[in-house]
């Protein structure tokens, strides 16, 4: 199963967010790769793990693996359930558009 599937086969109120997500990793680089690995897309940079995402049951995950990015967004970031590395956005979560392009851009130029 490609990453197109996974998304078209997600529950209706996820596929969305996962393809808005999914535009904003490939606009954080032009080098961005992706597949599927058990039930995660992976996103990567010059072979290595850039980012996944995954549909669960109650929310859409991004994991930055770049996590220490994070920690600088921790204030912005205070009304989203996250993780060390995750961000999750529930059914009823807007995507937050600038705020992931700005962590995802800033996540890739680590690979340069």
């Amino acid at each position: 199963m490609g990453p197109e599937k996974y998304i078209s086969e997600a529950e209706s109120y996820f596929k969305n967010k996962l393809s808005t997500i999914r535009k904003l990793v490939h606009g954080a680089d032009q080098r961005v790769q992706e597949q599927m690995r058990g039930d995660f897309i992976y996103f990567t940079i010059n072979g290595s793990d850039f980012c996944a995402l995954k549909a669960q049951k109650n929310y859409v995950s991004l994991y930055v693996l770049k996590h220490e990015i994070l920690d600088t967004y921790k204030e912005q970031l205070k009304s989203y359930n996250h993780g060390v590395c995750c961000i999750r956005l529930t059914k009823t979560k807007v995507v937050p558009e600038e705020l992931l392009s700005e962590i995802l851009f800033k996540s890739a130029k680590q690979f340069c």
